[in-house]
């Protein structure tokens, strides 16, 4: 989205659009989500750039909500470390009864990680 352009509210289009650019107000647009009244487009793979904090938290959201997610990582132990991370968020979530066990395993099945941005379609799993 970056690349387009699609900068939010600083260019008043993104994932909504705005009624000009540093608005606030979102408008109705045929492209954009059920949330400002149009149609919703399915989503079922979602691609996350990078390994830090909010980017580990994003892939665990999405994972959980059913979605298929594509990590890309520096390299493979960064990889391995941020997979590692949301395993023992779920591990938690389990422990405190917040999520089953097989809702946890699911989650982590839908994670996908990959080193290069060439082989984001053929992803590894680690």
């Amino acid at each position: 989205m970056i690349t387009a352009g699609l900068l939010g509210r600083k260019s008043g289009r993104g994932f909504y659009t705005y009624e000009a650019p540093d608005s606030p107000v979102v408008v109705a647009d045929s492209t954009v989500s059920a949330a400002v009244g149009g149609s919703a487009r399915d989503v079922h793979r979602v691609g996350v750039i990078g390994t830090g904090t909010m980017a580990t938290g994003i892939v665990e959201v999405f994972a959980k909500a059913g979605h298929d997610v594509v990590l890309r990582a520096r390299g493979v132990d960064k990889g391995r470390g941020r997979v590692g991370k949301i395993r023992k968020s779920l591990d938690k979530a389990v422990v405190r009864g917040k999520l089953a066990e097989a809702d946890r395993d699911a989650a982590l099945a839908r994670i996908h990680t990959t080193v290069d941005f060439e082989s984001a379609g053929r992803t590894v799993t680690w």
